[in-house]
């Protein structure tokens, strides 16, 4: 509704009483809404969240877009990005886009040339006095902007957003991103998230609500220089993907995981792999009765000497290749319950692991493992590898 024309609607809303005072009225702009609430007779405890206009929604994108501040003439030289709370286009602006999500400029885009380099960017998006709203779809917002070096999200609501899938994926120059006020409540999907932020060192994800998500693969994959990342306080109970999660965060000393609850995953696939500067690693918690696919698992974490799966159920699990492989460092490894029964891909599972490696295990899947030939497991081994519990 729009109400610029009307001049009595004082019954309009008569006979809703206070018992109505959840009820909610959508109108078209700020102006609708005084008047509603000023002219109108609404019930008395009536406010602005009871008569609301419509919300400024950023509309989504693809990956490989090209319309807008996603085609490569901006995209790959967008220094900053802001999300403003108006959208009122500034003259020296050398572009502008209508990215609404309703196509009813509520969102608006520009960009401004970077003041410290006259071949970039400063990228801003506006709605109104209240921000700009997230898409229910997310995904690529912020896909492969190689130049991108900050993002100021302060005025960006993502309470409605479900899928951040690949949302700063390829973000090469980024060093930080604030998300601390992201409402991620409704998201079931954060695959490639932050991918590839090859130059992040740090993310601090604290207030990140993961308890609908069930996609986390590659959520940080290759975001190779991150020294440190606290995800203790995930939520990890609907997750059934975990693949290449934290793959090629190679300057990762220290992950603690030990929260996770994983009894959903059924894929972890390079969870880990190449995790180079791990030197631990506790998944003795993990519940993998549902995985069937733990390929490249640990793979290249060349600096871990102890792995204990003593835990693991793998009674599912397909393919195990090269799941240990280039563990170089690996002098102790507990596989006490194993059963590897229906595997039927072992390629590469000890490629370049230790001669003199001592793997605790059952005597059945001794047998099995020693029946493997190289390169899938060193051609030295035999029974004095192993200690049968």
């Amino acid at each position: 509704f729009i109400f610029d024309k009307v001049t009595n609607a004082k019954g309009m809303f008569y006979l809703m009483t206070t018992k109505s005072s959840g009820a909610i009225v959508y109108v078209k702009d700020k102006d609708s809404q005084t008047f509603v609430l000023n002219t109108t007779r609404v019930p008395s405890d009536w406010d602005t969240s009871n008569v609301v206009y419509e919300m400024p929604i950023l509309r989504q994108w693809a990956s490989g877009s090209t319309e807008d501040f996603h085609n490569a003439t901006y995209r790959e030289n967008i220094k900053t990005a802001t999300f403003v709370n108006h959208h009122n286009v500034p003259s020296n602006a050398k572009a502008s886009w209508n990215v609404s999500e309703s196509g009813n400029d509520s969102v608006v885009a520009w960009v401004v040339t970077n003041s410290s380099d006259s071949s970039k960017y400063d990228l801003y998006i506006g709605g109104d006095s209240r921000g700009v709203y997230a898409s229910p779809w997310s995904n690529y917002l912020f896909y492969n902007f190689p130049s991108l070096e900050t993002i100021d999200l302060r005025n960006f609501n993502t309470s409605g957003s479900t899928t951040m899938s690949s949302m700063f994926t390829s973000c090469g120059k980024l060093t930080n991103i604030n998300v601390q006020e992201f409402d991620t409540s409704r998201v079931t999907d954060m695959s490639f998230m932050f991918a590839n932020c090859q130059s992040l060192t740090t993310l601090d994800l604290s207030n990140f609500n993961t308890s609908q998500v069930q996609n986390m693969s590659g959520m940080f994959n290759f975001c190779i220089s991150l020294t440190s990342l606290d995800v203790s306080g995930f939520i990890t109970t609907k997750v059934t993907d975990m693949s290449s999660m934290f793959g090629v965060c190679r300057s990762l000393k220290t992950l603690s995981i030990s929260n996770f609850d994983t009894s959903q995953v059924q894929n972890m696939s390079g969870m880990f792999s190449s995790c180079v500067s791990l030197t631990s690693l506790d998944v003795s918690g993990f519940i993998t009765t549902k995985v069937t696919n733990m390929s490249n698992m640990f793979g290249n974490c060349q600096k871990l000497t102890t792995l204990d799966l003593s835990s693991f159920n793998t009674i599912q699990v397909q393919n195990m290749s090269g799941m240990f492989s280039s563990c170089v460092s690996l002098t102790s490894l507990n596989l006490k319950n194993f059963n590897i029964n229906n595997v039927t891909n072992f390629a590469n599972i000890f490629l370049t692991v230790k001669d003199n490696l001592k793997i605790t295990t059952n005597s059945n899947t001794r047998t099995k493992i020693l029946s493997l030939t190289y390169p899938n497991r060193p051609a030295a081994w035999n029974d004095s590898n192993f200690v049968i519990v």
